[in-house]
Order: structure tokens, then sequence, then C-alpha cells
């Protein structure tokens, strides 16, 4: 009887667990009046293997800039269909997270955004993400 209910738990354990893909990379503005900041954008798939999945995109900078944000945010679903060119921004912020809709899981193919940074004090930055 023992036997049979740790693997039943087990099994429960393993069905529950979260997915977490991600790509995150970390970056620096330029030609800023007072130098410049680290700025850090990641993509990442959440959600239970069961349950949903869902695009989560997440730029954040060390200081606080003028302008940041995410735009042409694209997620494509396998069957078609999906997010196109969201956009989600902030001024005088430090961070900016857009959180796409639940979809099945598994149904989304690709995930892309262009992250940017305008500031006068730390300097400009942009980078297109594909996941």
């Amino acid at each position: 009887m023992k036997k049979n209910i740790k693997k039943m738990v087990s099994v429960v354990a393993i069905t529950c667990m979260i997915a977490n893909v991600s790509l995150a990379g970390a970056y620096e503005t330029k030609g800023g009046k007072l130098g410049k900041t680290s700025v850090t954008c990641s993509i990442s798939r959440q959600g239970g293997s069961t349950t949903y999945s869902q695009a989560y995109l997440k730029i954040s900078a060390r200081n606080k800039v003028e302008k940041l944000g995410i735009k042409n945010i694209n997620i494509v679903k396998k069957d078609g269909g999906g997010e196109m060119g969201v956009s989600k921004s902030a001024s005088n912020a430090y961070t900016v997270s857009y959180a796409g809709e639940h979809y099945k899981p598994g149904s989304i193919k690709r995930i892309s955004a262009k992250f940017y940074v305008t500031s006068s004090n730390f300097g400009n930055f942009s980078v297109n993400l594909s996941e």
C-alpha cells in the first residue's frame, strides 16, 4: 500500500510541475549624459504541463529611465493566430512586463518582440529577441 501511494504522489507531482522555458540577455545602454546602465531582457513560456501555456516578456533597467518598453510583441500559435503587434511601455520606470493570454499547453509556436530603452541620462538601447 505504501509503495502505491508513493508512486501516485510522484506522478501527481510531475504532472503539476510548472514548465518555464526562457531566453534572457544582459545588455548596456550607450550615449547617456551620466554614462550607461545595465538592461536585462527576457522571454519565457510559463504554465502547467496540463493546464495552460502563457508567454511572459520582461525588460528591466538598473536605473530609472525616461522610457522603456516592449513593442511588436508577436505570440504565434501552432494552429495560427495568437497575439500580433502588441506593445507595452512605461515612463520614468525600472521595469515593464507583459503576460500573454492563456493558451492550451504546448500551443505556442514562437514568441518575438523588440525591447527598448530611451534615456537622455543613460542612453538608448534596443534589441530584437525571438524564442
